[in-house]
């Protein structure tokens, strides 16, 4: 993408299951240039080292997520406690709760995403 004009938005760092995730940006009226370049190199480059990649990560990916999953309740379930709210929702409620725009869970969504360093995650 740099060879072709494309700077990150951001240094790229890696998240907790060691993926990269890289946003580029734009100068005006070069959206649709852009996202064409990221494609190609994508199946150029990229496609071929994520697969890859995905092996050697994926026995790691299932206990981080998971232990994600249950910091996230253990922290909207204290939210709850701590508001004399029912203290025992079960995780489909949770996901509930963040559709509805439930204050406690996007706070708990927030902490939990940037406690396991996983910027795209939602719960």
């Amino acid at each position: 993408m740099r060879d072709r004009g494309y700077a990150t938005a951001e240094e790229p760092v890696p998240d907790a299951l060691l993926s990269y995730h890289l946003v580029f940006k734009y100068g005006p009226g070069e959206l649709e240039a852009g996202r064409a370049a990221n494609q190609e190199c994508f199946r150029e480059y990229l496609s071929e080292v994520s697969m890859a990649w995905a092996e050697f990560v994926a026995p790691n990916s299932a206990k981080i997520l998971s232990d994600a999953r249950s910091a996230f309740l253990e922290c909207y379930r204290r939210r709850l406690k701590e508001q004399s709210r029912d203290a025992s929702p079960e995780y489909a409620d949770l996901k509930e709760a963040l559709i509805r725009g439930d204050a406690d869970a996007g706070a708990c969504l927030i902490q939990t995403k940037t406690q396991f360093k996983l910027p795209l995650w939602g719960g």
